[in-house]
């Protein structure tokens, strides 16, 4: 069983300003450097998938050597890029599920996704995602079976739809409730880092 990871990394950030928050500086790094660091710390580079959109070119530059997806439709939202996802997944017949995380969750670590993938190689039929206390979300794992569904997602929403489904199995995971979306947020995110280190 083969599992492929998507960090979607298509989005304006409208909120964070005219700078690309994605290659905004964070800890002796930068945000899109730090969640390919933890994604390739549980799966081979190989397995993982950008998929990029809205100023592409500067992202494909910082990793030329990871394999990308382009979303041309970045613009309609969340929808988009698991849409494009899904169509990179369903190019490797021996992958059998999709891990699906955003590009500025920066305060997951490898310790959240193993225990993700160590839940979904438990029931790779299942749907297995993030609880954040309060709500559900990515990362998750969305096996094979369900890719028709996320086909069909429209709009800026994403999996939300998928994720409250009495059918997933949630994951505790804190870390995960937490995107930067603001400069603000990137400086929380700053001294988050530093107070775990």
């Amino acid at each position: 069983m083969t599992l492929q990871a998507a960090i979607l990394a298509a989005g304006q950030s409208q909120r964070f300003g005219e700078a690309n928050k994605l290659l905004a500086p964070l800890g002796d790094s930068f945000v899109l450097q730090r969640s390919v660091d933890t994604v390739s710390s549980v799966l081979p580079r190989q397995q993982i998938r950008l998929i990029l959109g809205h100023q592409a070119a500067a992202l494909v530059a910082r990793f030329p050597t990871l394999s990308h997806g382009h979303n041309l439709s970045y613009q309609e939202g969340l929808a988009s890029s698991l849409r494009c996802a899904v169509k990179q997944a369903e190019q490797s017949l021996s992958c059998q599920a999709l891990l699906v995380l955003l590009a500025d969750q920066v305060l997951l670590n490898t310790d959240d996704l193993s225990h993700l993938i160590q839940v979904w190689r438990q029931q790779p039929n299942d749907i297995i995602c993030a609880d954040y206390g309060e709500r559900r979300g990515v990362p998750a794992v969305f096996p094979r079976s369900v890719w028709p569904q996320l086909n069909e997602l429209k709009g800026d929403q994403g999996g939300k739809a998928l994720l409250r489904s009495s059918d997933v199995v949630t994951v505790a995971m804190a870390n995960a409730a937490f995107d930067i979306d603001t400069p603000d947020d990137l400086k929380r995110a700053q001294d988050r880092l530093l107070t775990q280190e």
